[in-house]
C-alpha cells in the first residue's frame, strides 16, 4: 500500500519526490474526507478519520496539519478534542481538485480492488446568472426539468426559491465546489450578468477548469456581450426557438439523459422566449395561449392512451419490458388524476393545481399526478399551521389588543390577491374600449396605466388615477391613438400597475391581439 501512495504522491508537484511518512499518511486522510464526504462541509473529527485509517492521534495531527498547509482542507480548530489539535475538517474545492486529478482505485486505502466505487450525488446542473434576470432563471429551471427530468435538488440557482443554497452555509465555498463539481454548468448571458462579478467569476472558473458549460444569450445585443476567452465559446441564443431545441438536446448530451418529446417541453421554450427583455407583444401572446390551450385541457383525458403508447414505443423502441412498465405507470396515474375533487381542497386552489401540473407536465400523467399530490399536501400542511396559530391565540385568552387582532388579519389576508377579470374589447368611433371587473376579494387601487404598440403614440383614458374599483365593480379604459389618421388598435399591450388594502403593488398586463384579449399572471413588485 506505501508503494502505491509513494507512486501517487511523485506524480503530484506539491509533494517531495520521494514522500515522507506525514505526506503519505496525509494523502490517506484526504482519500477518507472525500469517499466519506455527506456534502456537509468540515464534518469530519479526529475520532471519524482514526477509525477508518487506524492512524494515531499524532499521525492523524500530523496529516491534517500537512494538509491544511497546502491549502486543501478547510479546518474548525475551536472545537479541538484532546488529543486531537482540531474540531472538524473537510476537503475544500483544492483538496477536491487534488483527489480528481490523481483518482484511481490505486488512490484508495480503505476498499478492496473488486468493490464498485459509488456514485456520489451532487448537483448536476448549475445556473449562472445575474439577480436581475430572476424571471428568465425561473422559466429556464421549467423547461429543463420538463425537458430532462430532473429533480429538485439536482440544480443549483441562487436567486430562485427551492434552489438556493442550504441555509447557513459558506456561500463563497460552496459556489466553489458547486462550480468545480457540477456535470454541466449553464450562463445566462446578459448586460446584467456581464456587470455581476459572480456570474464572471463562475463562467470564468468553469472555463478555467475545461468542462462543459452553455451560455445562452437573452439579451438582445448578442454574442458581443462575451468578452475576452467566453468570446471564444459558441453561445446559444434563447430569443430562437429552434436554438432553444438545440440547447435541450446539448444539455440532454452532456447529462447522458435523452430527452422528452418537444410537445413535453414546448410550452416551456415558448414561456422562456415571452420572459426575455424586448420580447414581442406576438411573443407573449403565444406563450399564454398555449399555456391557455393546456389549461383549458388539464381535465381532458380522452386521448392520453395514445399519448402513452407513442411515448412508450418512442422511449423503449425495442425494451418491450419497459414499454409495458412505462404504460402501466402512466395508466395509473391517469386513473389518480380522473378521481374526483379531493374533499378537504377548496375548488379555487384545486383548478390552480391542476393547471399548473397539466402546464408543466402535459404529456407525462406519472409527474402531473405527482405534482398535484404534493401541492395537495404543501396546501393541508400550510392550513394546519394557520389554524394551530388560531387555536394558539385562541388559548392564550380573549384580551387580545386590537393591534395584535388587526396583525393577524393582515398577515391571514397577505396570500389574497385582488384579481382582474378582462371583459371583451369594444370597438367606438375614437378607439376601443376595455372593460374591466375586480373579482377579487377587496378593493383595489388602480395606480397607473401604460400602453405600449411598437413605437406608436397611444394613449389611455381613464376618469382619474388612482381610481379606487371596488370589489365586483367594473371600470372601462379607452385607447385612442394621438394621430386619429392611424386607427389600427388590433395589437398592443397594456400594462396596469395596481395595489391591494394591505398597499402590496402589483402589474398585470393585458395583451391584445387581433382584437383576442389575454391576462398574464400579476407580478408583485418590490
Amino acid at each position: 500500500m506505501c508503494i502505491q501512495f509513494t507512486l501517487i504522491l511523485c506524480q503530484f508537484k506539491s509533494f517531495t519526490t520521494v514522500p515522507s511518512p506525514i505526506e503519505i499518511n496525509a494523502l490517506r486522510v484526504a482519500v477518507v474526507l472525500f469517499e466519506k464526504d455527506r456534502g456537509d462541509g468540515p464534518s469530519f473529527d479526529g475520532n471519524t478519520i482514526q477509525i477508518t485509517t487506524q492512524l494515531s492521534a499524532r499521525d492523524i495531527n500530523d496529516a491534517v496539519d500537512y494538509l491544511d498547509s497546502k491549502g486543501l482542507i478547510e479546518r474548525l480548530d475551536y472545537m479541538g478534542t484532546s488529543p486531537y489539535n482540531f474540531g472538524n475538517v473537510g476537503l475544500n474545492v483544492h483538496g477536491r481538485q487534488f483527489y480528481y486529478e490523481n483518482k484511481g482505485e490505486k488512490m484508495s486505502p480503505s476498499k478492496p480492488r473488486s468493490q464498485k466505487a459509488s456514485k456520489r450525488k451532487g448537483i448536476r446542473v448549475f445556473i449562472s446568472h445575474s439577480s436581475q434576470n430572476v424571471e428568465q432563471a425561473k422559466q429556464l429551471i421549467q423547461l429543463i426539468r420538463s425537458a430532462l427530468n430532473l429533480k429538485v435538488e439536482e440544480i443549483r440557482c441562487t436567486s430562485v426559491d427551492g434552489y438556493r443554497l442550504p441555509g447557513g452555509t459558506s456561500t463563497d465555498a460552496q459556489l466553489q465546489i458547486e462550480i468545480y463539481e457540477c456535470e454541466l454548468l449553464i450562463g445566462l448571458v446578459s448586460s446584467d450578468s456581464m456587470s455581476s462579478h459572480y456570474t464572471l467569476f463562475e463562467l470564468g472558473a468553469r472555463w478555467g477548469a475545461n468542462s462543459p458549460m452553455i451560455p445562452l444569450l437573452i439579451d438582445k445585443k448578442g454574442p458581443e456581450i462575451l468578452k475576452g476567452p467566453l468570446s471564444g465559446i459558441n453561445a446559444l441564443n434563447a430569443y430562437e426557438e429552434a436554438q432553444l431545441m438545440q440547447f435541450v438536446e446539448d444539455a440532454g448530451k452532456v447529462l447522458k439523459i435523452k430527452p422528452e418529446q418537444p410537445s413535453s417541453f414546448h410550452v416551456h421554450i415558448k414561456s422562456l422566449i415571452a420572459s426575455l427583455p424586448n420580447a414581442t407583444v406576438k411573443e407573449k401572446v403565444e406563450a399564454v395561449a398555449e399555456k391557455k390551450v393546456i389549461a383549458e385541457r388539464s381535465d381532458d383525458y380522452s386521448n392520453t392512451d395514445e399519448i402513452i403508447r407513442k411515448r412508450s414505443a418512442i422511449e423503449w423502441p425495442d425494451d418491450f419490458d419497459m414499454q409495458l412498465h412505462y404504460v402501466t405507470t402512466q395508466r395509473k396515474a391517469v386513473a389518480q388524476l380522473q378521481k374526483a375533487k379531493p374533499e378537504d381542497i377548496p375548488e379555487n386552489e384545486f383548478k390552480v393545481i391542476r393547471r399548473k401540473a397539466a402546464i408543466n407536465w402535459p404529456n407525462d400523467f406519472e409527474m402531473r399526478a405527482h405534482e398535484e399530490d404534493t401541492q395537495f399536501k404543501a396546501l393541508r400542511k400550510l392550513r394546519g399551521i394557520e389554524q394551530a396559530e388560531s387555536q394558539q391565540q385562541a388559548e392564550a385568552g380573549a384580551n387580545i389588543s386590537a393591534e395584535l387582532l388587526h396583525l393577524e388579519k393582515t398577515k391571514l389576508r397577505l396570500s389574497v390577491i385582488p384579481r382582474f377579470h378582462f371583459g371583451r374589447a369594444m370597438s367606438n368611433p375614437q378607439g376601443k374600449t376595455i372593460t374591466l371587473m375586480n373579482n377579487g376579494n377587496g378593493r383595489a387601487k388602480v395606480e397607473s396605466i401604460e400602453v405600449v404598440l411598437g413605437e406608436s403614440d397611444v394613449t389611455a383614458n381613464i376618469t382619474r388615477l388612482p381610481l379606487i374599483v371596488e370589489k365586483d365593480r367594473e371600470f372601462n379604459i379607452m385607447l385612442s391613438p394621438k394621430n386619429q389618421a392611424n386607427m389600427n388598435l388590433t395589437s398592443f399591450r397594456c400594462q396596469i400597475v395596481y395595489s391591494d388594502e394591505l398597499g402590496n403593488r402589483y402589474q398585470i398586463e393585458i395583451i391584445n391581439s387581433q382584437d383576442q384579449l389575454l391576462v398574464e399572471e400579476p407580478i408583485l413588485l418590490p
